[in-house]
């Protein structure tokens, strides 16, 4: 991956990850666009995320070259996997815009913070409550996206417990395109 190699490809969305499935019903992704790539130990002023609603919530704390470029990616990956799976936009990412941070106090990015947490929260919720009511076990991959546009980055999985997760969740449901 491209973690592992040391980089991240910082501009993670909807247009630029492209899906395919094979014949035998194998389902591929690819990374397009690494105009933004960076190595991990680089430093950079710009904004994480190409994309402002798939900049972490950290940006909020945070100047962008002190943001974890690999818990950024798995953030961005996460509102695209949401999207994708809950059919709909996480409406967490779009609580601040990354892109109108310059002039905003400590104590409005400390509120835009908690509105994060609050949607986080709240989707969380449904989806649980979504679960009971269908009378289905835990979705162990969509708790995974949920893992993955957790608020505080500390507590976001890796890209390679994400692929792990993914390839049994594939495996368990004998899932094919």
């Amino acid at each position: 991956t491209m973690h592992g190699k040391g980089y991240a490809h910082r501009d993670l969305h909807n247009a630029n990850i492209l899906l395919s499935c094979s014949k035998s019903g194998k389902v591929s992704a690819v990374l397009i666009d690494f105009g933004r790539t960076l190595h991990m130990f680089a430093k950079s002023k710009k904004l994480p995320q190409g994309a402002a609603s798939r900049n972490p919530p950290e940006i909020l704390f945070l100047s962008p070259d002190k943001v974890n470029k690999k818990a950024s990616d798995v953030y961005a990956l996460g509102c695209f996997l949401f999207s994708l799976f809950f059919e709909r936009e996480y409406e967490g990412s779009f609580v601040f815009n990354a892109r109108d941070m310059q002039g905003k106090s400590e104590q409005d990015k400390a509120q835009m913070y908690i509105r994060v947490k609050e949607k986080y929260a709240l989707e969380y919720e449904r989806f649980q409550e979504l679960m009971r009511l269908q009378n289905t076990q835990d979705d162990e991959f969509k708790t995974c996206i949920f893992q993955m546009i957790h608020p505080d980055p500390k507590k976001r999985i890796s890209l390679k417990e994400v692929f792990f997760l993914l390839e049994k969740a594939m495996r368990k449901t004998n899932s094919s395109c």
